[in-house]
């Protein structure tokens, strides 16, 4: 890793979602419903959580600059790594 300090601020959740993406390629783009898409599947993750990585110190994600596209900063894979469970899909919130 790169020696980056991550402040411990982060929920539980923002760090799954984090995972999440980290799992997925570490891009993805949002949809009309404000849903996240990454490698065809749909995140069980609220706009407000990528909302909460971006504005992180240091920042976990990025957005575009039309802020429809997501892309995982090298301190979203160090957050990423250190969270052992990952967010739930939205299929599976669905079964």
């Amino acid at each position: 890793m790169s020696g980056l300090t991550i402040r411990g601020d982060l929920t539980a959740s923002q760090k799954a979602a984090a995972r999440w993406l980290h799992n997925r390629g570490g891009e993805g783009m949002f949809n009309r419903h404000q849903v996240l898409l990454a490698r065809g599947e749909l995140a069980g993750v609220m706009r407000a959580t990528w909302n909460a990585l971006a504005k992180a110190d240091p920042p976990c994600i990025v957005f575009s600059p039309c802020r429809k596209r997501v892309s995982l900063t090298e301190a979203g894979r160090v957050v990423a790594m250190t969270c052992l469970k990952e967010a739930a899909t939205v299929e599976d919130e669905w079964e």
